[in-house]
């Protein structure tokens, strides 16, 4: 579905979000399928990705935190 050009560019960002955020794997799964979802609604840049990749990272702390319980 995706050439070998643009899965380098999606792994790069993921690569650098990764850094950026240290995510458990269970948000890095989340980032990776959010790089996906945009890849296929057509986005090509990596700083989107990376971008929409550290969303994604935000969006599964804050639903961590929604989900503990509360002393």
């Amino acid at each position: 579905m995706f050439d070998a050009e643009l899965i380098a560019v999606m792994r790069g960002a993921l690569e650098q979000a990764t850094l950026d955020v240290r995510p458990d794997p269970s948000t890095q799964a989340l980032m990776a399928e959010r790089i996906l979802q945009s890849a296929a609604n057509g986005t090509r840049s990596q700083e989107t990705f990376r971008i929409v990749a550290t969303e994604a990272a935000a969006d599964s702390e804050r639903l961590q935190v929604l989900n503990s319980p509360h002393p």
